[in-house]
């Protein structure tokens, strides 16, 4: 089974925690069960931890996938529940040509991202890219981007222009795809989050059993095959991003769960929310 987790807001919908506490809640239960996040992002600056454990580890990883990996009770490599991760540096405003463009390039990936991992598979083996915007990181606050660079230097990094990161980040999907499919293969329940807002992270992931939207306090159950249908209907007049707030103008939940606020350390504890939403989507 497949189960899509998207997110209504572009940030702080609550996704993650929602994938994880499920994942966990099904393992608890018997369920063979994984979380992954196929396309991952997050800030040096305001995850400055995703630095410090990447430099432990050897490799690019995020927030949101280390959660889902221990979920998961870590049964695969970080890299397969993480194919592909972004990490973005905080501007120094007195590198950029004024406030209106600080605040541009601050809000773009393609100006803030200086560090990519790309995971993929040959000869049976994952194997990691790592791929640094030296550009960008020229442009990132100093007491962070020289940390940034040793990191990148350890990781043996590429160097790339934004037009390659750009052109990656397309390339790219063919790889998480064939790492996501084998994992579905593997698997009685695997639990797939999105990125931001966005409807769907990649083709392999748009035939999910049933999706979550997550919003604040809500979770919005919706049929798998009517959401792919919504988002099949849009990309015939959108080429690019579709979003979950368009999903919802098109076709209405089938069943809308409250969720509750909870700490860390009840993340992966059986609570009755997580629950009634565990037992809604396996049908028991």
């Amino acid at each position: 089974m497949k189960i899509l987790i998207a997110g209504l807001l572009q940030f702080d919908s609550g996704k993650t925690s929602l994938a994880a506490a499920l994942t966990a809640q099904a393992r608890m239960r018997g369920f063979n069960a994984v979380a992954v996040k196929p396309v991952g992002g997050h800030s040096f600056w305001s995850q400055f931890d995703t630095l410090i454990r990447s430099e432990r580890l050897g490799k690019l990883v995020g927030e949101d996938a280390y959660i889902l990996w221990k979920a998961s009770g870590e049964v695969e490599p970080l890299e397969v529940i993480s194919p592909f991760d972004v990490a973005t540096i905080a501007l120094d405003i007195r590198k950029i040509g004024g406030v209106s463009s600080y605040f541009k390039n601050s809000e773009s990936i393609f100006e803030s991202a200086v560090l990519v991992r790309l995971s993929k598979v040959l000869h049976e083996k994952i194997v990691n890219e790592h791929f640094v915007l030296t550009d960008n990181l020229q442009k990132g606050v100093a007491t962070l981007a020289k940390r940034v660079a040793a990191l990148a230097q350890k990781l043996k990094a590429k160097e790339i222009s934004k037009r390659e990161f750009a052109e990656l980040t397309v390339r790219a999907i063919y790889s998480i795809d064939e790492i996501l499919s084998k994992t579905i293969s593997k698997y009685d329940i695997v639990i797939i989050e999105s990125f931001n807002n966005a409807a769907c992270p990649t083709p392999a992931s748009i035939s999910a059993d049933k999706v979550v939207i997550v919003a604040p306090g809500l979770a919005m159950v919706f049929d798998g095959a009517k959401y792919r249908a919504a988002i099949q209907q849009l990309a015939k007049i959108k080429f690019l991003e579709i979003v979950t707030s368009e999903i919802l103008n098109i076709i209405s939940p089938e069943k809308i769960f409250e969720i509750k606020p909870r700490s860390k350390d009840n993340l992966y504890k059986p609570l009755d929310d997580i629950k009634r939403i565990l037992n809604y989507l396996v049908g028991g």
